[in-house]
């Protein structure tokens, strides 16, 4: 566990990466240093900042991972009593960082880099500087599905090809390169920043015990193809042929897995088209995927008795998962799938592309006969892309509850976590090269089994592992309630062991609360449970999901944040984010920090209330001018929003609302009275804080209130 001391201002060494100048998405990069400790110290502080985030180890040890996601404006330092880490001579520091270029909900797209340095008594120990080594991580696999639309990818992990004990001392390094200087610290956009505010400290749990174990079976008919065979797979539309023999004619569901945009023919009918892709726009708008929405595109198909034709085209990114047609409903033996139309055929599909073809263009009129690049491809079931969906339709039956001792090929074992957690499973696992495991982390459970994708998105994540005892921490966090582990290639027994580091908050520690109403004692302990899980320095209100603050949320969490020691710092510093996002016409933003531009009327004027409750609990004279300027912006944007002369917003100008209209129930032509409503709130609350401060907006916010009024 580590904890935040004295904070100093950081002024040495500089931003490294690696010599490559390309960028690669989810490129996953190690650094190391080893370096001299003179004597001992009553204090040694490690400062650190990163982009998009990182971890950092001492001695093998984890000391932390973060920071909080970098605004539009700038990027935090965090900051680590790491005394305890340490010991006089030879010490390693090691660092992971990744590269993440596809926008999306959480952080802003900025190119990586990483800077920290380590300092003792007020000296400089080690910074970091081209003397640095460091080294691209090839062990994780490319082409993985995203855990949802603007979220990470799933990870998959070959523990075989991953390198051990490099964050220990002695580690030859030799074949690492020197690290690239990209500029001296702090210079470079967004500036950086201490955050002032402890990060998360991180601690490790006791083994857990499995609660149930037994047997799964892939009992349902599937097809599925990928790209990662493919020596130069390029941007364009692909096409991909299989025929699926059915013994009857028959209507059947289908669900389809993609992260690109397709469009899917059977026999000649287009069965299932979509548009949507993985790269999220710069701006939300109606159409852009939200977490909630279902990963997997359910459409009906009518197969003849016989064989029958799938085409299916993708207009792929890079990096593509590929596709996977699933028929959850239909037995793994009523469908038959082959390249060609004849039992004598291979399994699997042929492949062609890029197409000259647009996406939008692509017909059922296409010939796989008259292409001389077609690939044909032979799927294996360990290189299922799409191991989430995969598991989603198999049949899982719990044959033991209680612990185990090991589990073999089609056995699954479930942990209860006891309560909901926000961190990093940890899995120490004895098995052979070769072995293939899948831990899913959930909220709930399906049956015997833990849902493994869903409204959420994609929860597993796959490891191949090597002879011996192996070691898997995950690289971004999970929130989960039950892990599951399921064995789907052993050549002996595997041994798992389980653990989870999770974040572990102090806020709230410093308050108690007790009263003769168990209700409210309840309610009061729960409230305090969730912030801490969702409490990242700044507000993360959906850990599971986009790992983002989104501003009616953050609002209410921040109310009870007020009554909590520490919380006060937490809720300046969100309210602060928000207001350094607004956009130059005085919008502001309804998530932040953020890769999209989203925004909404009435969140923008949430703002101003959750100012005010702010006001009410602190009285800070201080930071409320500081916002001043903000809130000027933001009114003068709703001022010139209505008709000349008129005060009421009209929602055809005003943008639709978010969470005043969530199920976009309630048409909003004309004059949305809710909107108005809630702007008039809004303009006495400004009025408000113009009046603590004795500013003249005060009687023109009232003035434009009574209009609203009237």
């Amino acid at each position: 566990m580590a904890a935040k001391k004295a904070v100093q201002d950081p002024g040495e060494g500089s931003w490294i990466w690696l010599q490559s100048e390309n960028r690669k998405d989810n490129r996953v990069v190690y650094f190391r240093r080893e370096f001299m400790m003179p004597g001992s110290s009553d204090f040694v502080q490690l400062q650190i900042s990163a982009l998009p985030f990182y971890h950092v180890y001492i001695n093998g040890e984890h000391v932390g991972y973060g920071p909080s996601a970098a605004t539009h404006t700038k990027c935090y330092v965090d900051s680590y009593d790491v005394t305890q880490y340490l010991e006089p001579g030879v010490n390693t520091l090691g660092l992971t960082v990744m590269d993440q270029t596809m926008r999306n909900w959480h952080t802003h797209p900025y190119p990586p880099k990483v800077w920290c340095r380590l300092i003792s008594g007020g000296a400089m120990v080690v910074q970091t500087d081209q003397a640095w080594k460091v080294r691209e991580a090839d062990c994780y696999f490319s082409n993985q599905p995203r855990c949802h639309f603007g979220m990470d990818l799933v990870e998959k992990i070959d523990l075989n090809t991953d390198l051990s004990d490099w964050t220990q001392n002695g580690y030859d390094d030799r074949e690492w390169d020197s690290a690239r200087e990209l500029s001296r610290y702090p210079e470079g956009e967004p500036k950086p920043s201490l955050s002032g505010i402890q990060p998360f400290l991180w601690t490790e749990s006791d083994v857990f015990e499995a609660m149930q174990s037994g047997t799964f079976s892939d009992v349902s008919a599937l097809a599925f193809y990928s790209y990662e065979n493919f020596r130069d797979i390029r941007p364009g539309n692909y096409a991909a042929e299989t025929y699926a023999f059915s013994k009857e004619e028959v209507n059947i569901r289908m669900d389809i897995s993609s992260d690109d945009p397709f469009t899917i023919f059977c026999n000649d009918d287009p069965v299932a088209f979509n548009l949507r892709t993985r790269q999220l726009d710069q701006y939300e708008g109606p159409d852009t995927p939200q977490t909630g929405d279902e990963v997997l595109q359910s459409v009906t198909v009518h197969l003849k008795a016989g064989w029958n034709r799938f085409l299916c085209f993708q207009e792929i990114s890079s990096d593509p998962m590929g596709l996977m047609l699933l028929f959850p409903e239909t037995a793994k033996n009523d469908l038959i799938f082959r390249r060609e139309s004849s039992m004598e055929s291979l399994s699997g599909w042929r492949i062609s592309g890029p197409l000259r073809i647009p996406l939008s263009f692509s017909s059922a009129s296409f010939s796989m006969e008259r292409r001389n690049d077609a690939v044909s491809v032979l799927p294996l079931d360990q290189h299922v892309n799409d191991i989430s969906a995969f598991l989603g339709s198999c049949k899982f039956s719990v044959k033991r509850q209680g612990p185990v001792s090991g589990l073999h090929t089609d056995e699954f074992a479930v942990y209860d976590l006891e309560e909901f957690r926000y961190g990093f499973p940890i899995l120490d696992i004895d098995g052979t090269e070769g072995d293939i495991v899948d831990v899913t982390c959930g909220l709930t459970l399906t049956g015997d089994a833990v849902s493994s994708i869903g409204p959420l998105g994609r929860m597993t994540d796959t490891l191949l592992l090597r002879d011996g005892n192996n070691t898997w921490m995950r690289l971004v966090p999970r929130g989960a309630r039950y892990i599951m582990i399921s064995v789907r290639k052993a050549a002996d027994a595997v041994v798992p062991s389980l653990r989870f580091s999770s974040a572990s908050s102090e806020l709230g520690s410093d308050t108690d609360f007790f009263c003769s109403d168990e209700t409210c004692n309840s309610v009061w302990n729960l409230a305090v449970f969730s912030l801490r899980q969702c409490v990242n320095q700044n507000i993360i209100d959906d850990p599971c999901g986009r790992r983002c603050q989104t501003l009616p949320e953050a609002y209410v969490y921040s109310r009870t944040l007020s009554y909590l020691f520490g919380g006060r710092e937490i809720v300046e510093r969100a309210l602060r984010n928000f207001a350094d996002a607004q956009l130059e016409n005085g919008m502001i933003m309804k998530i932040v920090p953020s890769g999209v531009y989203s925004y909404s009327p009435d969140t923008a004027l949430l703002w101003i209330l959750w100012l005010e409750n702010h006001w009410n609990h602190t009285g800070s004279r201080e930071f409320l001018e500081s916002m001043i300027p903000h809130l000027d912006q933001l009114l003068h944007f709703f001022r010139k929003i209505p008709p000349a002369g008129d005060v009421l917003l009209p929602s055809g100008r005003a943008g639709h609302s978010a969470f005043l209209n969530e199920r976009q129930t309630m048409a909003e032509n004309g004059v949305f009275i809710p909107l108005n409503a809630l702007y008039y709130r809004a303009l006495t609350a400004a009025a408000r804080l113009y009046g603590a401060l004795n500013q003249d907006p005060e009687e023109e916010c009232l003035q434009t209130a009574a209009r609203l009024a009237q």
